[in-house]
């Protein structure tokens, strides 16, 4: 990772994205690491800041023993409770994360020591990034603009 390298909480995907700070302006969605951005900011939103999926009662909030979610949702769960997303909304955000890097090359890969919270995903250590105007590749990588995330390519 950059070591001018700053993380912002986006709001629209639900996760903390990298960008180049230059010192310069800014406002408090300005973090040093992923985790502080985490622990700061992220709710239990469903992926790329979908409506959450109600019951027939308007609700949408979900816990592990009584409150389960409608047929085609399941419960994203926070640190106090869940909320009901779509699960046809959670595969395309899932699998725009994977999005490949073109002629064969390989994504560009956090170092082996950085702690991510996301542990249970395989696909967590690629870089990504809102867009490729934050320049939050490496030196030598490439940037790629995916569905929902830029990724970096070496």
């Amino acid at each position: 990772a950059r070591s001018d390298g700053k993380y912002h909480f986006d709001a629209e995907t639900g996760r903390c994205l990298p960008f180049k700070y230059t010192g310069c302006g800014g406002n408090a969605n300005n973090f040093d690491s992923k985790s502080d951005c985490y622990l700061e900011c992220a709710l239990s939103n469903c992926p790329v800041n979908s409506p959450p999926t109600l019951r027939p009662d308007g609700s949408a909030y979900c816990d592990r023993e009584e409150r389960k979610c409608p047929e085609g949702s399941y419960c994203k769960y926070g640190d106090m409770y869940g909320i009901c997303c779509d699960i046809k909304i959670r595969g395309e955000y899932q699998c725009s994360r994977k999005d490949l890097c073109p002629f064969g090359r390989e994504r560009e890969l956090f170092q082996k020591n950085i702690i991510s919270l996301s542990c249970f995903d395989p696909s967590n250590s690629t870089i990504l990034g809102k867009s490729c105007d934050h320049q939050f590749c490496p030196l030598g990588a490439e940037c790629h603009r995916g569905t929902y995330f830029a990724y970096c390519c070496q």
